[in-house]
């Protein structure tokens, strides 16, 4: 005779009782009133199975492949950057023009300034101008006498014409010589006015006779002759000495009186510039 024992296992129910995973049987509790009958549970799903799961694994997958381009658009966007930086540099220096082929920008054209009237000669600068075209003319005269004569008449009428008082005044100059006639005390003073044109006293009482341009010791012009040296700059005052040429000149040869004259001359005043 075989075992017809039922073989439970446990959550099995029988007779008001279930049976524990301990083998022990225990009453299984009345359930209250309107309820279902309580079933038994199903059992759980994997998460992958479950559609929530489904939804959260794909929303992870959406998130790491987000994350996995955006560190290589970082990197490709600098990349880029990096490029695009490089290009604008070869740009730049192939617009820029080189220092050789860049033409200086062209002057404004401006207005010249109207020249300065030129002032008017002064009448110390006519009488050199007239005493150097007789000058000139004397030198193209060659040695001929009668052309020598002939030249200095006509600078006798030029220098009448514009010395008709034979005055000078505040004329400059530089000192050639200032010292005592020969054997005696009265001052002698000769001033050039150019390498060729000089005027002064006479050097000795026989010449002066007439002109008296000897300088008296006893004056104020005689003592101002002490603060003088030859190479002196000064400016001076005083008259010609008139002759029948105009002016005397102390040359004894005409050609000399002409090519490097020295002029008679009676000092009023002198000073140093």
């Amino acid at each position: 005779m075989s075992d017809s024992t039922p073989q439970y296992k446990p959550g099995d129910v029988a007779n008001g009782h279930v049976l524990g995973t301990d083998g022990v049987w225990r009453p299984v509790r009345p359930m209250p009133s309107g309820l279902p009958p309580m079933s038994d549970p199903k059992p759980k799903k994997p998460l992958f199975k479950r559609p929530l799961g489904i939804v959260l694994i794909g929303f992870g997958v959406l998130m790491l492949l987000g994350i996995i381009g955006s560190a290589t658009g970082d990197s490709g966007t600098k990349d880029d950057k990096t490029a695009a930086v490089a290009d604008t540099s070869e740009a730049a220096t192939s617009t820029t023009p080189d220092a050789e082929d860049t033409e200086a920008p062209a002057e404004t054209p401006t207005k010249a300034a109207a020249p300065k009237p030129k002032p008017k000669p002064t009448t110390q600068e006519k009488f050199v101008s007239a005493v150097e075209d007789g000058i000139s003319a004397a030198e193209s005269a060659d040695g001929n006498e009668i052309k020598v004569v002939q030249a200095r008449k006509a600078r006798a009428n030029a220098i009448c014409d514009l010395l008709p008082g034979l005055q000078a005044k505040n004329w400059t100059g530089t000192v050639s010589d200032v010292s005592t006639e020969l054997g005696g005390d009265k001052g002698i003073l000769e001033i050039q006015l150019t390498d060729d044109i000089k005027v002064s006293t006479w050097n000795n009482s026989l010449s002066d006779i007439d002109g008296h341009t000897l300088i008296d010791p006893a004056s104020k012009l005689y003592a101002s002759l002490a603060d003088l040296s030859e190479d002196d700059e000064v400016v001076f005052s005083g008259k010609f000495v008139h002759d029948t040429d105009c002016l005397s000149e102390q040359s004894v040869v005409d050609e000399n009186g002409m090519s490097t004259p020295t002029f008679t001359f009676k000092f009023e005043s002198v000073k140093a510039k």
